[in-house]
């Protein structure tokens, strides 16, 4: 069983420069997408079930690098990296188009797992859009799966009920369970990586047209960008327990 597992790299905020105008990041110290983080542990726990094989799959910077490196040494196969300055400032649409025909040439898997949204976008739409460009299925917010006979089990969250789905493979979920610790790779496993865990895709082997990806090719575009920073401000509510906790529900509800 083959498991692709999308993952984004994201900079932390305090540590973020822009290009001026502010429409695009420049550079900063980068982590993984947090709920990212969770879906690859899900996709790990998977493979010590069932034996699946995973690559972990990331569009970014060079620099990307270093961060899925300590991913395939903490159990992912592989990793491949979607790397080229043609796709700097493409939108939703522009690098679901990208991914998708990275995935093609990869293999389509059984699959393909990833974050319900990043922290520094939030749109949600890759899942959907990647499941449209490779006519797959898809299932959104899915909060627990596995593997049966052939069949995915999954478990999705609404904002009513929790629902429970089959699913023949292949299909693309977002994965929507962000309470998973990524573990971290033993320094001995670092040591024994492999030499051929990664992979560099670039324009040159995916071929497309100016106008198909990047600022050119994307529907929508970046006015500008922008920190908002909320000031803290420390409270030492000395109550009984029941007025206290109206006063500390108050303020939160202010």
């Amino acid at each position: 069983m083959e498991i692709i597992v999308l993952v984004k790299a994201v900079s932390i905020e305090s540590h973020v420069n822009y290009s001026e105008p502010k429409t695009r990041l420049e550079s900063g110290i980068l982590k993984i997408n947090p709920v990212d983080e969770s879906a690859i542990e899900k996709a790990l726990r998977i493979k010590e079930a069932t034996g699946a094989q995973i690559t972990v799959v990331s569009m970014g910077i060079r620099n990307t690098e270093r961060l899925l490196r300590n991913i395939v040494a903490a159990g992912a196969d592989k990793a491949v990296l979607i790397t080229s300055q043609e796709y700097a400032g493409s939108d939703t649409v522009a690098t679901s188009r990208i991914i998708s025909r990275a995935i093609e040439k990869i293999g389509k898997p059984d699959l393909i797992m990833c974050g319900r949204r990043s922290v520094d976008s939030e749109t949600g739409n890759i899942p959907v859009q990647i499941a449209c460009f490779l006519k797959m299925k898809c299932l959104t917010n899915v909060i627990d799966l596995g593997f049966n006979n052939g069949t995915w089990q999954l478990k999705t969250l609404t904002d009513e009920e929790e629902q429970i789905f089959e699913a023949q493979a292949p299909i693309v979920i977002s994965y929507a369970d962000d309470s998973l610790n990524l573990r971290n790779p033993t320094v001995n496993q670092l040591r024994h990586i492999k030499n051929d865990w990664l992979s560099i895709l670039t324009n040159h082997e995916l071929v497309f047209r100016k106008d198909e990806v990047g600022i050119l090719g994307s529907a929508t575009k970046v006015a500008e960008t922008e920190i908002i920073e909320y000031p803290k401000k420390n409270t030492i509510i000395i109550n009984d327990s029941v007025s206290g906790a109206h006063e500390i529900f108050n303020k939160i509800r202010k």
